[in-house]
């Protein structure tokens, strides 16, 4: 015998327990030749055994030892019992309750990929038409996972699932390999169902004939055959039903009494037709027997005399769980009980020692928890009523609490309520005990079965509760059936409304094509000149081909118009409300007219109730898009930064937007955009009361807010790896709850002092500051905040050495930094096309191709064109100013041309886009230039990429300009000035320029003091030994990854330094590191 080594430690499933290349793994452990690592399987101790002097494997070898309460544990090649959890579109994940006959006492998860399914036609596999949650499935071992993960696998005919659950509470039958089908309802369902159970191995039983003689029969030329199931630990009689009996011949045979059959008649019992032939217990236990064998035995005629059965001895095949028994209360056993009996027996089973639940191991609280939770999750109250959902609340908690007496003397009062219930409150308090149950029954064997016989009572209970309401709810009369349009599988309601909208559809789409083949009818045939002949003849017969297009489309649109009216009139009125338009020919004319004139009306605004509604989707989706930016700005913050600081900056981009929120909420939007108010701040709809309006809705509000918390997320960049989150905290709510929304107040505001849209007064140098997305409003005041935020900290620690020369600090994942880069450029489109608010809105007259929707498209074209002449610029720049290309300087360049054409990108022409981007690349390479002279340290260049090219984008804006879009855009007098390069005059870029200065004064003067106070108050920055060994370590636990002892130096936080001797002295020694 080898010998233990004594020193002991408790491990958990998927701790590392040594290398492979040291160890071997032994019993309760295995390796994983990926990582030539040996891991723990269970919780136990952890034990070596020292090899054999004479193995030529000298490794020792590693158990794990776990006490009795463990229970099973999967392994290998074993088969398994599990229920499915959930169902993905590639895999679905399952909860392992049994290996083999054992139950297992921890929580052990399953993974059946897509390509484990079935063993033939993989790629054709679909999950959820496999499996469904709930589900219970036999599957074998593939191969062990880390931390109690398993691979499974069902592809074998006996593997796949044994028992599923209907939506009405019953057990689903087998009809064929693939599908199931719901006793009560008959609704077929797809599974990948497996072949449980198998002939019986048996050749002979003995009988007693009435004369008290032992015969011997032989199976192959006899029916009658007596199968009994083993469940567990118990033996149960099973009776056999042929489908095609009537109640009359069904024979019952006790555990204890012997019957006498005549055997002709239990030929008609065991009459097998088919392998789905139906097999009721006379046990309550849900155990079924799924034979192969799709044939019968024939029965000897001559076989006449009665005969006595005894209960049999033999080993009887197992077969853990239900598949064909039906479920339904009327096979639960000869004279079904009522729910109110059952109910009692559910309050008997709970009669426990009152120190029960509370003597539980701890994995089967953790089961007895689950239950409480599946019992009452959920809206329970109004599932099931105030009365019986208290009660279910009270007895969850009770379990929670491991409190026995409490939880027997309310489930004593479940029998009283069940009168009470209704078919509803029935069906979800049975949905409820059934899946409650099941908890039960996987803790499996414990003390002396109290557990399941609590699971059997719940169990059955549940599947009866929720059978009698299905069938109340079969005889509920049928609703009364609309007037359908079918077209293959679109079936579409008609009512006198639809009809009317179709016909206002159809008649403008008529006018549309009469329109347009008058203008092709228009060209004259002498106009077309081709090189020859052929072409055209080609071109005369396409002329002609849209003509009769046009011309048919016309005429079919007006029929449609009139039958489509005709079919309104059909749906909405009677006979008798066209009798008073027929009486004279004045009066009817008079008639006529009016009546179209109201449905017309009515169409009208039903029309004008679509565009509010298409216009508030287009407001979200834009405010969906611009919120997305914050996840991009997170990505791009964590990439710019070093890897020990990356939680923080995580975390506070986190919190720009939760704390941003309740800013905005309770303040920013009233300061904003609170109207009537006066030019300076808003003071109406703090914390959205009188909410909405005739001029906001809720989703303006989401759209504004997602533009706050931007402006914040900005100012973080700058001021990162340095600051307290305290300080976090408070300058972003208040920056989002007072200083941006006095800004956008004044120039997007009706009420704002320099607003070109002001509705009172004279606009600022007759025109208003034009600031159409926020170079200023936003990118300004962002990036301002942080300039000021950055000084008062100063530089981080090695940002500029002791001479003052500039150090970088690169950030520690360029993947970040372009995967930011590229979410942000996704949500610009939602930040500045999606400025406009609505998008339904025609420039000039009515029914052109020409409108808003063309703006909206024109500002994403300049947004892009700004942004990728930029990125160009910096890539070519860069490479001239340092001699490499930099995809951290390339996507800085990005940004900063997307920030400069934000102000203008809805007023100028798309050329004039490019030339936007390409001096805002210059403008931020300068700024950065003068960054490092003055020592200021920002990084991710916020202060420059949004301040000065935001700056530079609200003097393009009064340059660029064009006349045409600034009316278009900005309603108001015909003479408002526009950019000056295109002849509008000087007034607009003295409106820019005065904005680019109140915005400056205004931030400054608001967020320097506070900046200033936080620093003095030592609320501002964190610590020299903080900053050196990372924030992720000293402020929030830990760092953001995970790294082994065998990583390299090169890949953990920090920045590995070493000594440099000269270069003409030791050249032979390598560098020593630094203390």
């Amino acid at each position: 015998m080898q010998e233990r080594e004594e020193a002991e430690e408790l491990v958990t499933p998927g701790e590392v327990l040594g290398k492979g290349s040291q160890l071997k793994a032994g019993r309760g452990a295995y390796f994983s030749p990926q990582n030539d690592t040996v891991y723990a399987s269970l919780t136990g101790r952890r034990s070596l055994i020292p090899p054999s002097p004479l193995s030529s494997d000298q490794r020792s070898t590693v158990e794990v030892t776990g006490h009795s309460a463990h229970g099973a544990i999967p392994e290998p090649g074993s088969i398994v019992i599990a229920r499915v959890t959930k169902v993905m579109a590639r895999m679905a994940s399952a909860d392992i309750m049994c290996v083999g006959p054992k139950s297992v006492r921890e929580k052990f998860t399953g993974i059946i990929r897509q390509q484990d399914v079935r063993a033939t036609e993989i790629d054709k596999v679909d999950m959820h038409s496999s499996f469904r949650p709930g589900d219970i499935v036999r599957a074998l071992v593939l191969s062990l996972g880390d931390a109690r993960a398993y691979f499974l696998s069902t592809a074998k005919n006996e593997l796949g699932v044994v028992s599923a659950e209907s939506t009405a509470g019953a057990t689903m039958v087998p009809m064929s390999w693939t599908e199931m089908q719901c006793p009560l309802t008959g609704q077929i369902e797809q599974r990948k169902v497996a072949k449980v159970g198998y002939k019986p191995q048996i050749k002979y039983i003995y009988i007693y004939i009435k004369k008290k003689k032992k015969k011997k029969i032989d199976l192959k030329s006899h029916s009658s055959i007596i199968f009994h199931s083993l469940v567990g630990w118990a033996l149960h009689p099973l009776k056999l039903q042929n489908p095609n009996t009537t109640k009359n011949q069904k024979a019952q045979l006790p555990k204890t009494t012997n019957t006498t059959i005549p055997a002709p008649e239990m030929a008609s019992l065991l009459h097998l037709r088919h392998p789905h032939s139906v097999f009721n217990l006379s046990s309550s236990s849900p155990t079924l027997l799924f034979l192969h064998s799709p044939h019968h035995i024939p029965l000897k005629p001559s076989h006449s005399t009665s005969i006595t059965l005894k209960p049999l001895h033999f080993r009887p095949h197992t077969a853990p769980f239900a598949l064909t028994d039906s479920d339904s209360p009327k096979s639960l056993s000869p004279n079904p009980e009522t729910p109110q009996t059952l109910l009692q027996e559910l309050a008997d089973s709970f009669a426990l020692p009152s120190d029960y639940f509370a003597q539980l191991p701890r994995d089967l609280r953790l089961d007895l928890n689950d239950a409480a939770f599946d019992l009452s999750s959920g809206p329970v109250i109004d599932e099931c009523g105030q009365e019986l959902g208290e009660t279910l609340l009270n007895l969850s908690r009770a379990w929670e609490q491991a409190d026995t007496s409490s939880s027997s003397t309310l489930v004593s009062k479940l029998p009283s309520l069940e009168g009470s219930l209704t078919d509803n409150a029935k069906t979800a308090f049975g949905k409820r005990l059934v899946s409650a149950g099941r908890r039960f029954q996987s803790m499996g064997q414990y003390g002396q079965g109290e557990l399941q016989r609590i699971a059997k009572a719940m169990t059955t209970t549940g599947k009866l509760l929720c059978a009698s309401s299905v069938s109340a709810e079969t005889n509920v009369q049928p609703k009364e059936e609309t007037r359908m349009l079918k077209f293959g599988e679109l079936q579409v309601a008609l009512t006198s409304d639809k009809a009317n909208i179709g016909a206002a559809i159809g008649f403008v789409f008529g006018i549309l094509s009469w329109q347009l083949s008058q203008g092709v009818q228009s060209i004259p045939e002498s106009s077309l000149q081709y090189a020859n002949d052929n072409a055209l003849l080609l071109a005369k017969s396409l002329r002609g081909a849209l003509l009769a297009i046009c011309y048919s489309s016309a005429a079919l649109s007006a029929l449609a118009t009139v039958g489509l009216i005709l079919l309104a009139r059909d749906l909405n009125c009677s006979a008798a409300d066209l009798t008073p338009l027929l009486a004279g020919a004045a009066t009817n004319t008079t008639a006529v007219a009016d009546y179209l004139c109201s449905r017309f009306d009515a169409i009208s605004a039903r029309l004008s109730d679509t565009t509010y509604a298409v216009d508030s989707t287009y407001l979200l989706f834009s405010a969906y898009l611009v919120f997305a930016m914050q996840l991009g700005f997170a990505m791009l913050c964590a990439g710019s930064v070093r890897a020990k600081n990356t939680m923080n900056i995580m975390l506070t981009n986190v919190l720009d937007a939760a704390a941003g929120a309740i800013s905005y909420y309770l303040f920013g939007f009233a300061f904003a955009f609170g109207s009537p108010s006066n030019g300076f701040i808003g003071r109406h709809f703090f914390g959205l009361k009188d909410f909405p309006s005739s001029s906001f809705d809720y989703s303006y509000f989401l759209y504004q807010w997602a533009f706050a918390i931007a402006a914040a997320g900005i100012t973080s960049g700058s001021i990162a790896e340095r600051t307290q989150f305290v300080a976090y905290l408070i300058y972003s709510s208040f920056l989002t709850g007072f200083v941006y929304p006095v800004v956008s107040h004044w120039f997007w505001s009706p009420d704002g002092w320099a607003s070109p849209t002001r509705s009172k007064g004279d606009l600022l140098f007759g025109s208003g500051a034009i600031d159409f997305a926020g170079s200023g409003v936003v990118h300004m005041v962002g990036g301002v905040a942080g300039l000021w935020g950055a000084l008062i900290e100063g530089p981080r620690v090695g940002r500029f050495d002791r001479t003052g020369r500039s150090i970088t600090l690169r950030g520690h994942s360029a993947s970040l930094v372009v995967l930011g880069s590229f979410l942000l450029w996704f949500g610009w489109y939602g930040f500045n096309p999606g400025s406009f608010i609505t998008i339904l809105k025609s420039y000039g007259e009515s029914g052109g191709y020409y409108g808003q929707w063309s703006a909206v498209g024109r500002t994403a074209v300049t947004t892009t064109l700004a942004g990728c002449t930029a990125a160009l610029t910096t890539l070519f720049g860069k490479r001239l100013l340092v001699g490499h290309w930099n995809v951290t300087d390339v996507c800085n360049g990005l940004l900063g041309g997307f920030a400069a054409i934000t102000s203008g990108c809805s007023v100028v022409e798309p050329w004039a886009a490019i030339v936007c981007g390409f001096v805002a690349a210059w403008v931020l390479m300068g700024c950065n230039k003068l960054a490092e002279r003055v020592k200021y340290d920002d990084p991710l260049e916020a202060a420059q990429l949004h301040g000065g090219c935001g700056a530079w984008g609200l003097l393009f804006t009064g340059l660029f300009a064009t006349k045409k879009y600034v009316r278009e855009v900005y309603a108001g007098p015909s003479d408002r000035p526009y950019g000056l390069l295109m002849g509008g005059g000087g007034k607009l870029l003295a409106a820019q320029f005065i904005q680019i200065i109140v915005v400056s004064g205004w931030v400054t003067v608001t967020m320097g003091p506070l900046f200033y106070a936080l620093h003095k108050l030592k609320l501002l920055r964190i610590s020299s030994e903080d900053e050196m060994a990372g924030m992720d370590l000293t402020r929030h636990g830990g760092f953001a990854y995970v790294y082994n002892e065998d990583d390299e130096l090169s890949f953990k936080p920090g920045l590995p330094l070493g000594r440099v001797e000269p270069t003409n002295s030791h050249q032979n020694s390598p560098p020593q590191p630094a203390v």
